[in-house]
Parts: C-alpha cells; structure tokens; sequence
C-alpha cells in the first residue's frame, strides 16, 4: 500500500480524531475526496470542503447524508454540472432545489431532475402529463412503470399508440387491490384501479399480449362485481 492509499484509508476509517480529517482534507484533492465520502465526517468539515476549488470534492459532499441543507442550496447553484448530477441524488433531496434544477440550462441536469422529480412525486400534475405526451422524452419508461399514476394518467397513457405501454399499464392494473388479493402491497401497482369500460375496448386491441391481458383484468372484474352483488 502506497502513502496515498493509506491517507484515503485513514480519511474513511471510523475513529480518526476530527483534527486528523481536517488535516487530511486540507491535502489536496485525492485525499480531500476520500474525507468528503468518509461516515464519520462532521457537518462542520463538510462545510469546508463544499468551498473547494476541487469541483469532484464538491460533487461528493453534494451526496453526503450530513451536509447541511444551506450547503445543499449553496452547491445547487454550482457551475459544474457533475455537482449538480451528483446532488440530485442526495437521498433526502429537498424538493425546491429539484424543481429549480428542472430549470438548469444544462439539459443532462435539467432530465435527470425531473426524472428525480417524477421518482420522488414532485412533478407537477400537468408536467407529467406533457412527458407522457413526449414520446422522444427520455425518462418516459420510468413514468410508464414506477410512478404512482393517477386515474388521469393511467387512462392518457393506455391510448398510448406503443403496446409496451399498453400493456404496462394493464399489468400493473392486475397488482391493484381489489383485483390483487394479497394484502401487502405490491411493487408496481396503479394508485387506484381504472374502471372496466376503459378495460373493455383493449379487448380488440391489434396486439394479443394487450388483449390477454385486458381479458384477465375484464374477468377479474366481472367476477368481483357478481361477488358484491351477492
């Protein structure tokens, strides 16, 4: 092992005093680096090293748990975009600062914002609807098979003239309570299911896989409704 190794080993090393990271981070940016994605490193420390001229420095302290959320606001308004990608996935990512990100010049930003937008639940309605009407827009698949879609949605996007995403929808439709009878709730599932005459005309649908499917969901459907009627 190499001094430089062994300096990055004792910045990640649970019990180096504070005084010693400090020391450490204070030695240019290999080591810097390795003290800002260090899990015993202070706020405070993380303060300091969000004032680096180390742009990559930055980008980690950007994804650090303890950074304080003036920090997180300060390094939202970074000239790097590596910062920026780097922040949106901070796993407690305030909402201004992904919506503001939406707006960045940058178009890699501005996507994988409103990717984590879509993700987290803070696109805005009439912004997801615009994105499912996109069919160029790149993060249209995660909008297909992870969002919590509203009835709207749901609906807007089984007109889709692609059968992947008819079919999506239509599968998740058959992890929705009541058609799912399992209690715990599944991966995948819509917010609530869609009716049955938005079911019924997928049954002539061009595409076999969609019209199984829409068949399976009629059945299920018909069969709870004859259940609740008794």
């Amino acid at each position: 092992m190499n001094d430089l190794q062994a300096l990055k080993r004792e910045a990640r090393k649970r019990g180096t005093p504070p005084e010693r990271l400090l020391e450490l981070a204070r030695m240019g940016p290999p080591v810097s680096r390795a003290v800002a994605t260090s899990r015993h490193v202070s706020p405070g420390l993380l303060v300091e090293l969000a004032y680096s001229e180390d742009w990559v420095t930055r980008a980690r302290v950007s994804h650090h748990r303890k950074t304080p959320l003036f920090i997180l606001d300060k390094l939202a308004n970074d000239k790097e975009s590596g910062v920026l990608r780097n922040l949106l996935t901070h796993p407690r990512l305030p909402e201004h600062i992904c919506r503001n990100l939406m707006q960045c010049q940058d178009a890699t930003v501005s996507r994988r914002a409103f990717s984590v937008a879509l993700y987290k639940g803070y696109a805005a309605h009439s912004e997801v609807l615009a994105a499912i009407d996109d069919n160029n827009f790149p993060f249209r698949q995660r909008i297909v098979f992870w969002r919590d879609l509203s009835v709207e949605e749901a609906l807007e996007l089984l007109k889709d003239p692609h059968e992947w995403v008819r079919g999506v929808i239509l599968a998740r439709q058959l992890r929705t309570r009541p058609l799912r009878k399992r209690r715990r709730r599944a991966r995948g599932r819509l917010l609530q299911p869609l009716p049955l005459e938005a079911i019924l005309p997928l049954l002539d649908d061009p595409e076999p896989e969609v019209r199984q499917l829409a068949a399976q969901i009629v059945d299920r459907m018909t069969q709870l409704q004859e259940g609740g009627a008794r």
